[in-house]
């Protein structure tokens, strides 16, 4: 059964989101950064995958553009942001 429209692409951002955090996991950066744009090609306002973007783009030594993703990511989703700075999470 197909979804339509809005689920879909709610699903299908989040699958690119996992597989970009399967990617970064394995160090294929690249790879998961064409998984991230993916997901918020398909969801722009998709807080987590402007975050796990922001991480891999810091880890390829690209602080600005990283700083450019967590604002979005916070300005997305301002609660997200409050679990990761108190749990320690990166």
């Amino acid at each position: 059964m197909l979804q339509s429209g809005g689920a879909a692409h709610i699903a299908q951002s989040v699958a690119y989101n996992n597989l970009g955090e399967a990617y970064r996991a394995l160090g294929r950066l690249p790879d998961a950064v064409a998984c991230y744009e993916q997901a918020l090609f398909l969801r722009p306002d998709y807080a987590e995958a402007h975050y796990h973007l922001g991480l891999v783009l810091e880890d390829q030594g690209k602080p600005e553009e990283a700083i450019a993703r967590y604002r979005k990511a916070l300005s997305a989703r301002p609660i997200f942001f409050w679990h990761i700075t108190t749990s320690g999470l990166r």
